[in-house]
């Protein structure tokens, strides 16, 4: 019987997750966590790259990997870790390309394959993480005039999708540039899908300013899409094979 409990408490609780492939194409593979994940359920390639992590970081670093081995399971990679690169970046098994992304409370991976996707990145936000002491740092001007001109509900929301569709946009970028861009290296474009601009799903358009240096094989401006569910905003941007932008389908948002 113990042996049988020690099983069940075990088992991966990564689910496929409709949230985070909704802000794909149907050739995105997605799944998602909500809470932490025992780290123990690591692979040793995996658990190497998390032993320096303190206990809440290793669970949350847990969990990312557990959704990208579901992600890659319904690709038909069947038990392949996702260890760590030097700089810090999941390695994704070959003919594969992903993202991986965790907040407290959230979890989530996209994985398709390199047939498909040249590259693709996600980003998960709490929203209202974004402070005006920060703010500064993470918008242009252009984006702050956008956020002073709506209501506080929908601007706590849109300011959080912003930060996390820059996020999920150097995700994407890097693998192809090796590029560490600063923040204001691009400049966001949200266009909400609702037409009281409340700000629960859209798509975003992401530009370069004039600071951002040369990305060769990344195409701007580039299109993604968020949305923002149960206090969390989503976010997705991906360049496939066939003119290196997707078309997103929307996401149905959740109260």
């Amino acid at each position: 019987m113990r042996v049988l409990r020690e099983h069940r408490r075990l088992t991966t609780p990564a689910r496929r997750s409709a949230l985070l492939a909704g802000l794909f194409r149907a050739d995105v593979a997605a799944a998602e966590i909500r809470g932490d994940a025992d780290a123990r359920l690591l692979a040793p390639a995996e658990a190497v790259a998390a032993a320096r992590f303190g206990a809440a970081r290793r669970s949350q670093f847990a969990a990312g990997r557990l959704c990208a081995r579901l992600a890659l399971r319904d690709l038909g990679v069947r038990d392949a870790a996702v260890p760590m690169n030097a700089d810090r970046t999941p390695r994704w098994p070959a003919g594969t390309v992903g993202s991986i992304s965790h907040t407290t409370g959230f979890a989530g991976a996209v994985a398709a394959t390199t047939h498909r996707m040249r590259s693709i990145g996600i980003d998960i936000e709490i929203v209202g993480r974004v402070t005006t002491e920060i703010e500064p740092r993470i918008f242009t001007g252009r984006e702050s005039a956008f956020l002073a001109s709506l209501s506080a509900i929908a601007r706590d929301r849109a300011a959080t999708a912003i930060f996390s569709a820059k996020e999920a946009f150097y995700k994407c970028q890097y693998p192809l540039t090796g590029a560490w861009l600063d923040f204001s290296a691009v400049w966001l474009e949200l266009n909400p899908d609702d037409a009281t601009s409340e700000m629960s799903s859209g798509t975003f358009t992401v530009d370069a300013t004039q600071v951002a240096p040369d990305l060769p094989g990344v195409p701007l401006p580039l299109t993604g899409r968020f949305a923002i569910a149960d206090g969390f905003a989503l976010t997705g941007v991906a360049l496939d094979r066939a003119h290196a932008v997707t078309t997103p389908v929307g996401a149905s948002p959740i109260p």
